[in-house]
């Protein structure tokens, strides 16, 4: 877009005017749109009105540089060699802090519409959670050791959801393989006796409960082979280490799953249900909270994008930066022949810019960088939260005098 089309949709004529006559309007169109990213932080045209402010704000600059140019080149010669040197440098020097000054109001600006548009879409994430809480309870208090718990329990939840899902796959596995501790304890009583049987599955039982699964398959060889030799029943006996060998290979395909918080191997399946319950439970713990402190959460992430706009325009606001930018070009236009004009000059403007361009801009990166990993962080917690509250719900159906 041209300066042109800038300056005919604020109404204003390109010839008869300067950057101090439409500054009021063009700030004006550059506030209209941070509104509306406000008020709808989530509309489809988002990028189009980041596009639209830097091709504003980049018109504005070419605007005044073509007023600049040409109000320069009327001024009579025989005024303009009336400047002493001193003042001829500090236009030169000007020059420069201008070129500078205008990548870094960019700057300035992208980060105000960006640290403006994650507040608002934070802002819409309380809203929803609002609308769609459990009710009941008194409202929770942001603390620093609240933040620490938070961030416990979220490993926790996620943590049980592995748990809880490799648990139940183990048990789906355990249940179609059609063996299980009791069938095998079963066969091998009816193979040998009482004395033999109970040493062997002691020994069966120890092995597998501590995962050896390679001395048990060595235990089961060598517990059916002298059956054979004593003539015993050859096709039970081969049924019993057969059953055996597929039980224990689904005990090794799921080893990482199916053991308690010590090492153990659970070998039944009412084992693995009940470790399914008492991890659900510890879930629910986890998402409890969770759900408890998830405004709490997201006002504190908030609080913080607050704390970086206001950080942010210890710069300046944008109202003050666009008048230091248009005295900058006035002071570059306007001839200089008096000490007073010069060291206002110097002192009011250069050194101002020199200071933010120093000082000031250089913070802007990593106010941003900050500013988007807040939103990351908030957009991962919003979802998570939901996923929660929708468990709590659905343990609230199946349960509802939990």
């Amino acid at each position: 877009m041209t300066y042109q089309d800038l300056l005919k949709r604020l109404e204003f004529d390109p010839q008869e005017t300067d950057p101090a006559s439409v500054e009021i309007a063009f700030l004006d169109s550059i506030k209209q749109i941070l509104q509306e990213i406000q008020d709808e932080p989530a509309a489809p045209d988002i990028s189009q009105k980041c596009e639209r402010l830097t091709d504003d704000l980049q018109a504005y600059f070419d605007f005044a540089e073509d007023w600049l140019n040409r109000t320069r080149t009327s001024i009579p010669a025989y005024i303009r060699n009336k400047e002493p040197d001193e003042a001829r440098a500090l236009k030169e020097k000007g020059i420069d802090i201008r070129k500078k000054l205008q990548g870094n109001l960019k700057h300035f600006l992208l980060c105000y519409f960006y640290v403006s548009l994650f507040s608002a879409l934070v802002r819409e994430q309380i809203g929803s959670i609002n609308r769609t809480r459990l009710t009941g309870g008194k409202p929770m208090k942001w603390t620093s050791d609240a933040g620490i718990l938070l961030s416990r329990h979220r490993r926790t939840s996620k943590k049980m959801a592995r748990e809880v899902s490799a648990l139940q796959n183990a048990l789906a596995a355990f249940e179609g393989c059609g063996v299980n501790f009791e069938t095998v304890e079963s066969d091998t009583r009816g193979l040998f006796l009482k004395a033999e049987a109970d040493r062997k599955l002691s020994s069966l039982r120890s092995f597998l409960r501590r995962g050896e699964f390679d001395r048990a398959r060595n235990l089961l060889t060598e517990s059916v082979a002298p059956v054979k030799k004593m003539s015993y029943d050859q096709a039970a006996a081969k049924q019993m280490q057969a059953q055996t060998e597929r039980w224990i290979g689904t005990l090794d395909s799921h080893f990482e799953d199916v053991k308690d918080p010590d090492g153990k191997v659970f070998l039944k399946p009412q084992e693995i249900r009940m470790a399914i319950q008492n991890r659900a439970r510890e879930w629910d713990q986890a998402s409890s909270f969770i759900v408890k402190y998830g405004l709490p959460y997201l006002d504190s992430k908030r609080s913080r994008l607050h704390f970086l706009k206001d950080k942010l325009l210890v710069t300046g606001s944008l109202e003050s930066l666009i008048a230091l930018y248009n005295r900058l070009v006035y002071g570059l236009v306007q001839p200089m022949t008096e000490l007073r004009e010069i060291r206002e000059f110097e002192t009011k403007v250069l050194q101002n810019a020199t200071y933010l361009l120093d000082t000031r801009f250089n913070e802007l990166p990593g106010i941003l960088k900050e500013a988007k990993t807040i939103l990351l962080q908030c957009q991962s917690f919003f979802l998570e939260y939901h996923n929660e509250m929708k468990r709590l719900r659905e343990a609230q159906k199946k349960n509802p005098d939990a």
